[in-house]
């Protein structure tokens, strides 16, 4: 995969209306290489394959990867992914937010998760972006 890495962060230009409860800060800790575990994609601008203005939907991860720059690591999920889903949150069972989807291997299609030809990626909140986005809240507004 070669558009793996097509994540982003923003500053807003203005403050949220405080009305508007922050999401915690993403934490991926205790997450186990190799791990299988049950998530919830949230596509809050949907994505190409279902033509919905937001999704919300109940996927798996089947593999997190060893770590790779930056310290961080990929979990591989059988997510339904269409091209737009790009920045699309994993959330667990508890609502904790632990990856940021980004692509997958065979764009728009539902099958069953295969790694060698058909998976979505999803970045992990840790090491280096994790502490980015730590030192980037604690920052005075």
């Amino acid at each position: 995969m070669h558009i793996t890495d097509d994540w982003a962060l923003l500053r807003l230009i203005q403050p949220t209306p405080d009305n508007v409860k922050p999401q915690p800060i993403p934490d991926a800790s205790g997450i186990l290489t190799g791990a299988d575990m049950k998530v919830t994609m949230v596509s809050p601008a949907g994505h190409s394959n279902t033509h919905l203005p937001a999704t919300v939907e109940s996927c798996a991860i089947h593999r997190i990867d060893e770590l790779t720059e930056g310290h961080v690591r990929r979990a591989r999920h059988d997510c339904n992914d269409g091209y737009g889903g790009s920045g699309s949150g994993l959330f667990l069972e508890d609502g904790r937010l632990i990856a940021l989807h980004s692509a997958s291997l065979d764009m728009n299609w539902t099958r069953p998760f295969d790694i060698e030809t058909h998976y979505g990626s999803a970045i992990l909140f840790e090491g280096d972006l994790a502490k980015a986005i730590r030192e980037a809240v604690q920052k005075p507004r």
